[in-house]
């Protein structure tokens, strides 16, 4: 009887090991149905459902006769279908749309703010940015407003701030709604790494949490930093900055983004290549399309085909898909061939081929 029992501790130990949050699973299409397989390419969640997500937090969106609604990693439906739409889980609350208007739904499927906004976003830092007839505001989740319908555009809260446009201009509210930065900008970007882009007087510079400008609006067009670093535009060319404000990679360049991985990518004479944070060219500029490094690897373009390179500038993965996303950290990547779409593993091998 002991064994028996022991046995049993042990399978169950195993099972909620097998379902854990750690798992990932990925939707594939079979036919036109959606399923679910692991990292290895093995069905786990059976392909009946009319459309699927990828699992946030431990739920996916899944479609049935038309309508959404949530299943865990097991396959269980935990949320009935019973939406015209539905996003993931952010800070315990999903944004869904019913009868045409957007609310919040909890784990359990309740109504927590019930569908009446006629536009909605995630919860960001406890709020949410929602619309009514024309013009934006925040709730809290418990639905009460914390500002008024008054912004004409607005942003997610990111440290503590907001962006939001009145009267044309835009500004910054704090999580009590109340203005922090004032209205005076013709254009405001999310808070980033203690520093948002604004644009004044036709130029773009950089403020502080405060609203003081830390670097003046001198520059054409600016990006958000990045591992301290900044793209701008100078001259018709793009360059780096510092946190001062201070040229450290000079504007010439077609095009630039932001640093990933120690590495920015940048176009040169119409193809796109490698700068490290000294500005030397790590990876000679060669290719027709080109993304950030993620995960220890970038897709490139080449002859109209996408691949993989490494951080030496190796093709690892042939070129040979008309689309490639990013690995994720248990090195799987989605891929395109002709609008199906597969997965690979590191070594370019597919654990699920492309299927319509």
């Amino acid at each position: 009887m002991k064994y028996f029992l022991f046995t049993i501790i042990i399978l169950l130990l195993k099972f909620n090991l097998l379902f854990s949050s750690n798992l990932s699973l990925y939707p594939v299409k079979t036919g036109n149905k959606y399923g679910f397989i692991n990292q290895n390419g093995k069905i786990i969640i059976q392909p009946i459902y009319e459309a699927a997500t990828e699992f946030v937090n431990g739920y996916a969106i899944i479609k049935l006769s038309g309508k959404y609604g949530y299943i865990d990693e097991r396959g269980d439906l935990v949320i009935n279908t019973i939406f015209d739409d539905a996003w993931g889980f952010k800070e315990g609350l999903a944004l869904i749309k019913k009868d045409g208007m957007y609310g919040y739904i909890n784990e359990k499927g309740e109504f927590i703010i019930s569908p009446k906004y006629s536009d909605a976003y995630d919860f960001s830092e406890g709020l949410a940015l929602v619309k009514e007839d024309l013009f934006f505001g925040y709730i809290n989740k418990s639905g009460k407003n914390i500002t008024a319908f008054e912004f004409e555009d607005a942003g997610n809260f990111f440290d503590g701030l907001a962006k939001v446009r009145k009267d044309g201009l835009y500004g910054y509210i704090n999580k009590e709604g109340k203005v922090a930065i004032p209205f005076k900008f013709q254009e405001g970007w999310d808070f980033s790494e203690g520093l948002a882009v604004v644009k004044l007087n036709d130029k773009y510079g950089y403020i502080n949490k405060s609203g003081q400008f830390v670097i003046e609006a001198e520059f054409e067009d600016a990006w958000n930093f990045s591992e301290d670093m900044g793209v701008v535009k100078m001259d018709g060319k793009f360059g780096f900055i510092d946190r001062k404000g201070n040229i450290v990679i000079k504007n010439s360049y077609e095009e630039a983004k932001s640093f990933s991985e120690g590495k920015a990518l940048i176009k040169q004479n119409g193809v796109y290549g490698y700068i490290n944070k000294k500005g030397n060219v790590v990876i000679k500029p060669q290719f027709e399309g080109a993304g950030n490094f993620i995960n220890g690897f970038a897709a490139v373009k080449i002859d109209g085909k996408y691949g993989y390179i490494d951080h030496s500038g190796k093709m690892v993965i042939k070129n040979k898909f008309d689309y490639a996303s990013d690995f994720d950290k248990n090195g799987i990547a989605k891929v395109y061939v002709m609008n199906n779409f597969g997965y690979i593993d590191v070594t370019g091998n597919f654990i699920w081929e492309p299927s319509n």
